[in-house]
């Protein structure tokens, strides 16, 4: 982490069960009537699994948030697979450590039929010092239906895959992008942005179909059917579609890359055909069904080495076509 991103800052603790970086930085003032506040900042550290929300994260230019979809799922054949694929994915719930140089996964028991298993640690780097139980790494047998951690020293670790297995019932391997972070899993765009009143509009416009239907109740639609980065507010409905850049600092910028369409994966339940139906009614273009924008960090300075931070609060200034 060092090599490639700023960690020399003093010190912030975890508030609201958010973590917060080890920085101490300001956020930008911008003076311009076009301008929108990031409301949310998530991670999904492993691919098609749960998010992280944090309140301030490094993000670097041509890679976008550091750790973001750093690692994904892929079965014996290294087969990529996704929550679709495999439900029990979704109980899967990763969380990324800076300070302590590691990766903790757990499960959602919420989501995994009550299954009680202990949390696993793998570290970030291979050359750092992990933070160990005293006596060794037990043998994962021994941990379960406990509150203890069994940690790995990297991705192959034979405790890893068994891990995996017992929470998942397959044999499936933890692959990662890169050890340098210099390269994800995305599919495209170094950031996925949606904006809260463009949500708010599709709620709205979801829930005026739902009338005209019998035994239809009132739905309320998240954020985190749509999988951002960025949550952003201030601008109209929509208004992202339009904007060409997000100003961060001087000379860095959020740039539209495309619109991101869309899939049934944003659906708010198993059986339900919304909100992509409502979408489909006003948001379909050539490429498909379109809902907020991918974006790519760029930086006109040339220090492509060098990360910013992004924070919630943060405002940004819209540069429109």
């Amino acid at each position: 982490v060092e090599k490639n991103f700023l960690l020399n800052s003093s010190e912030e603790t975890k508030k609201e069960g958010k973590h917060s970086l080890p920085l101490s930085t300001a956020i930008p003032s911008v003076s311009d009537k076009t301008k929108v506040t990031i409301k949310k900042i998530i991670l999904y550290p492993i691919k098609s699994c749960s998010g992280q929300e944090v309140s301030q994260w490094y993000c670097k230019p041509g890679r976008g948030l550091l750790f973001d979809r750093e690692w994904m799922l892929v079965d014996a054949l290294g087969k990529p697979l996704s929550s679709k694929s495999v439900p029990k994915m979704k109980a899967v719930v990763p969380f990324v450590d800076l300070e302590k140089n590691t990766l903790f996964i757990r499960v959602d028991h919420r989501a995994s039929n009550g299954l009680s298993i202990c949390t696993l640690a793998v570290l970030l780097h291979s050359d750092g010092a992990p933070v160990t139980p005293k006596g060794g790494k037990p043998p994962l047998e021994s941990l379960l239906m406990t509150d203890d951690v069994v940690y790995a020293r990297h991705e192959d670790d034979p405790v890893v895959l068994e891990w995996f297995k017992k929470v998942v019932g397959e044999e499936i391997r933890l692959a990662r992008a890169s050890h340098d972070c210099t390269s994800s899993f995305a599919n495209r765009g170094d950031l996925h942005l949606i904006s809260q009143q463009s949500l708010l509009d599709l709620e709205e416009k979801m829930n005026a179909y739902s009338k005209s239907k019998p035994q239809c109740s009132k739905q309320t639609l998240s954020w985190q059917n749509f999988r951002p980065n960025l949550v952003i507010d201030g601008n109209f409905a929509y208004e992202e579609d339009k904007a060409q850049s997000y100003v961060l600092s001087e000379g860095k910028e959020l740039q539209l890359e495309a619109p991101c369409t869309r899939c049934s994966g944003v659906n708010i339940g198993k059986n339900s055909k919304e909100p992509l139906y409502t979408l489909t009614q006003y948001r379909r273009n050539k490429s498909g069904v379109a809902f907020g924008v991918l974006l790519s960090f760029q930086d006109a300075l040339g220090q492509e080495a060098q990360s910013t931070v992004v924070n919630i609060g943060q405002v940004l200034k819209a540069i429109h076509r």
